[in-house]
């Protein structure tokens, strides 16, 4: 079973949002959805949802469109952070709300888990604090039985205790095989430490598609200084310089060959290392070129 999106596009208020976004998306991964504020990320979840109708594009499930008049719903959960119409309700209404929509859904391991994080079925919403409001929205997912599940921003606002339940659920429910997620964060950090793949959505479309794994295999973090600021010809071409820090440079390389190793080490550097590469060193490469991001990619790109 996997989930196609070929071609979503989507106008606001006459303003380009999505143009033409393509991904696939199957069983087993969590992948993280990253862009920066405003970039359509959330705009795509309620287009993918068709809570928002596309000007084109489809999005498919085993190759069948979804539409307002398919049946979908126990294949996709979504779970919107910004739109919440149970303020006054209890949890157990919200639970009982969510069964009538999803035909599999599960009442006791719902229950279960939102009584193991001392949370009762009585509380109302509102009173709920912000962790455990994402800890019954992750129960409520859990239990609709849906295979796919998209949330967006469900770690925003959470601290370090409520972020670790959410991760730990994420996890457990991606190990069996049989859920998928999509989440969108602006944690980079607890999207490095659990996602298989990370979309990058920029100028309305994807414009990387990251398998970490091989990525990690792949790419390294060089931080360097050269002797009179003179750097090779291919540490310019293949790196993307993303911090300067006086002489200190940190590069990233997606491609390290043996070619660039021996182009650095003939430069003869002052002092060089590698160090530990992170999600956020990746979603930095995607946005040095962005005017508000970084000074000092001329000097890097151009000699003096």
């Amino acid at each position: 079973m996997t989930v196609t999106v070929m071609n979503l596009s989507k106008r606001i208020d006459g303003k380009v949002v999505l143009q033409d976004v393509s991904f696939t998306w199957q069983p087993g991964q969590i992948t993280g959805l990253v862009g920066r504020n405003g970039a359509g990320k959330t705009t795509l979840f309620r287009t993918m949802m068709m809570q928002y109708i596309p000007e084109k594009g489809t999005v498919c499930l085993n190759e069948q469109a979804i539409n307002p008049q398919a049946n979908f719903t126990q294949q996709i959960f979504f779970v919107d952070g910004q739109q919440n119409f149970f303020d006054r309700s209890e949890v157990q209404r919200m639970a009982d709300y969510y069964a009538l929509i999803y035909p599999g859904f599960q009442m006791a391991d719902f229950l279960n888990t939102v009584r193991h994080f001392s949370i009762e079925a009585t509380a109302r919403w509102m009173d709920l604090s912000k962790g455990m409001q994402a800890t019954v929205l992750m129960a409520l997912a859990l239990a609709s039985d849906a295979p796919y599940i998209i949330l967006d921003e469900p770690f925003s606002g959470l601290d370090v205790i409520a972020r670790d339940q959410v991760t730990k659920l994420i996890i457990q429910a991606a190990a069996d095989g049989n859920h998928a997620f999509l989440i969108s964060s602006h944690d980079l950090e607890e999207l490095d430490g659990i996602s298989d793949r990370v979309l990058i959505l920029k100028n309305h479309h994807i414009t990387h598609d990251y398998e970490l794994e091989k990525l990690r295999e792949e790419a390294k973090k060089i931080q360097v200084v050269f002797r009179h600021n003179q750097v090779p010809p291919l540490v310019k071409e293949q790196g993307t310089l993303i911090r300067v820090t006086g002489q200190v440079l940190e590069i990233i390389f997606l491609k390290y060959t043996d070619a660039i190793d021996g182009a650095l080490h003939q430069a003869q550097p002052v002092f060089m290392e590698e160090l530990p590469l992170t999600l956020t060193d990746v979603f930095r490469t995607t946005a040095v070129h962005d005017t508000d991001y970084l000074m000092g990619q001329e000097d890097f790109t151009h000699d003096k």
